[in-house]
């Protein structure tokens, strides 16, 4: 059976994991060769020098262990997982090294993984706040620093003004996305308002009306927030008034 090579590490993964390569990185607390060898194995070509592999592996394991020391012991506590969360970037160090990328694409490649490991609204999140700073005419920045203007300053009245602006609808379209997904938390033992409703639907037979109660509950929550949005967006949209 054959895969497109940017499902090589995918497999290669669900392999390592069904076999039982699970070695544990003290520092890491997490299955490392399991997610760094995955991701090696599937851009490493068989004529390749192997100790480029062995250096890439080492680095991904030192970078895992640093990592590792900075958010253990509380990382599990507060509901990550180790080889997922830390794993993923040991594996994109174990990469960068491999492929010897220069410092713009190891800051891209680690970037991309820093979104994926904080989750899908997040990522969406990152992306706003990234194209909003963008928004912001590059002229004002160059104009600013021409007369003097220090950075922070720049981005302090110039940049950050503007771009939350921009930003403020993008990230209130992703708080009604939260509430809206937020009952599938109930398959993590989270009793909302939707698992709630299933309860009492099932004790009581009433399945329908118990679910257009609930659909009525989330509808009137998201009125309320797209309501706020608007003021919200027409109250910063005015242009500055002199005082």
């Amino acid at each position: 059976m054959t895969f497109a090579s940017r499902h090589h590490a995918l497999v290669n993964g669900f392999r390592s994991h069904y076999l039982d390569i699970d070695d544990t990185q003290p520092s890491m607390r997490g299955h490392a060769s399991a997610v760094i060898l995955s991701a090696l194995f599937a851009v490493a070509h068989p004529n390749d020098d192997g100790q480029d592999v062995i250096s890439a592996y080492i680095a991904g394991v030192e970078i895992g262990g640093r990592l590792g020391n900075l958010f253990n012991p509380d990382l599990y506590q507060k509901g990550w997982h180790a080889t997922e969360f830390i794993g993923g970037f040991a594996a994109t160090a174990a990469l960068i090294k491999y492929l010897n990328l220069n410092e713009s694409e190891a800051t891209n490649a680690f970037s991309l993984v820093a979104s994926q490991a904080s989750g899908k609204e997040a990522s969406y999140l990152a992306e706003i706040f990234r194209a909003a700073l963008d928004s912001v005419d590059s002229g004002q920045i160059e104009t600013s620093l021409s007369v003097g203007m220090k950075p922070w300053k720049i981005y302090q009245t110039v940049v950050i003004l503007q771009a939350v602006v921009n930003a403020v609808p993008g990230t209130l379209n992703v708080l009604i996305s939260l509430v809206k997904g937020s009952s599938i938390v109930f398959t993590l033992g989270v009793t909302e308002v939707f698992a709630s409703a299933k309860l009492i639907a099932s004790s009581s037979m009433l399945y329908f009306e118990t679910y257009v109660v609930v659909g009525f509950i989330y509808w009137v929550i998201i009125v309320i927030i797209s309501w706020l949005q608007g003021k919200l967006e027409r109250k910063i949209a005015v242009p500055y008034k002199r005082s």
